[in-house]
């Protein structure tokens, strides 16, 4: 997912939007402000009609996993407004084997469909899930993602019970601040929140829930971001900013480019708002789903704030990206390797939990049941772990078919 880092000093924009143009500047890009630029192996790019797949050649693969091209106005919608077209739902798999909800957002086609969290999906316009092993069988099935398309969905309950729910897709818009609550923990007074995604109505979202008067004596912070694929850095400077009160004007994070732009390593701060609390201890409850800024969050305030990690070892990504418009298109290479205050990251192979903890899918998230939430709480106590070998759900569908840019959000 995206990370935005200060902007980079390249090409500007073609003014020529023919096809060669809008090729030409993405290999200029990647020869660039690429971070592993030195590693670019030539290609002829005459060869290509589509800049995506000139950008998946181009990667440098024993890497780098996420540089990408996509549609400018479906980017921008997404970061700008945490909106795009389709059901407002994602999907994992549980123990079994066996697709369910995982998230359902209120509001949006899937609730109105009748979906909640733990339903099991059997299959998909009449095609049963276990027969879509590709993505191209995967997106046959679904069927054109626009405004007003319905897509059968044959699910069974928890209890048993299916039904047929006729979704029809339309513009969704996600919550960034889900299921958010206040509880007392013993001696604690705990705040628990699940941070669906970095997107710009985030800052919005987040200020409104710090300066909720029911939060005046939070001394404890537990973020959900088990499902958060990442997105923009300055939410996540924001969010620690709110927990870290006492470190404004601090270092947040470092950003390390390539040697052709190393002139424009840079680090960003963290600022004051006054709404923001110092808080003693901030949990954040993870996955395989987990990365991006959601890790850069995490790394970047443990110079500050105690931080407990419980949950699944992240997805392991400690680069991030600029984004540059190209006529229609929106090029979004790897151009900056991250830090904290102390230290470059090098966490290409993921965060380890401090505690494992299974994410049940049968249960709300947040809930006083839910194991994550459960174990996060246990360690403060310091009490042991779960079992460590407890299963996290981490497959969603055949990879590539949920779209990565919304973290396999449908």
């Amino acid at each position: 997912m995206l990370a935005c880092s200060p902007a980079l000093e390249v090409k500007a924009e073609p003014q020529d939007c023919s096809a060669d143009a809008r090729l030409a500047y993405v290999e200029d890009i990647m020869l660039d402000a690429y971070l592993w630029a030195d590693h670019v192996e030539p290609v002829d790019r005459l060869g290509y009609s589509d800049p995506a797949e000139l950008m998946a050649d181009l990667r440098y693969d024993a890497l780098d996993r996420w540089s990408y091209v996509r549609d400018l106005s479906e980017a921008t919608d997404w970061f700008d407004e945490g909106a795009y077209v389709g059901g407002g739902y994602s999907l994992r798999s549980d123990a079994a084997g066996d697709l369910r909800f995982a998230l359902v957002y209120p509001d949006n086609p899937a609730h109105d469909a009748g979906l909640r969290r733990g339903d099991r999906l059997l299959r998909i316009n009449g095609f049963a899930v276990e027969d879509l092993s590709t993505n191209d069988a995967w997106n046959d099935a679904y069927g054109p993602v626009e405004d007003g398309a319905v897509v059968v969905l044959g699910v069974e309950r928890p209890d048993g019970d299916t039904f047929d729910a006729h979704m029809v897709l339309g513009e969704v818009t996600v919550p960034t601040v889900y299921r958010s609550r206040v509880f007392e923990d013993g001696d604690r007074t705990v705040l628990y929140f699940m941070l669906t995604s970095f997107v710009e109505p985030a800052h919005e979202a987040l200020d409104a829930l710090f300066d909720d008067p029911a939060v005046a004596d939070v001394d404890t912070v537990v973020v959900d971001l088990r499902y958060n694929g990442g997105g923009l850095i300055a939410v996540a400077r924001h969010l620690a900013a709110l927990v870290a009160r006492d470190h404004a004007g601090e270092v947040f994070m470092t950003y390390w480019h390539n040697a052709a732009h190393a002139h424009e390593n840079t680090a960003t701060y963290l600022e004051e708002y006054p709404w923001g609390r110092s808080v003693d201890h901030v949990v954040f409850l993870t996955s395989g789903s987990t990365g991006s800024a959601s890790e850069m969050l995490m790394f970047s305030l443990e110079p500050y704030v105690p931080v407990t990690r419980v949950g699944g070892r992240t997805s392991g990504k400690p680069v991030g990206m600029n984004f540059f418009e190209a006529c229609d298109l929106f090029v979004s290479p790897v151009t900056f390797q991250t830090g904290n205050r102390d230290v470059q990251a090098t966490y290409f192979d993921g965060l380890e939990p401090d505690c494992a903890a299974e994410d049940n899918l049968l249960v709300e998230l947040g809930a006083d049941d839910d194991p994550m939430l459960v174990a996060g709480l246990q360690q403060l106590a310091g009490a042991e772990c779960p079992d460590a070998t407890a299963r996290l759900p981490v497959s969603m569908e055949p990879s590539g078919s949920a779209d990565a840019l919304r973290g396999g959000l449908r």
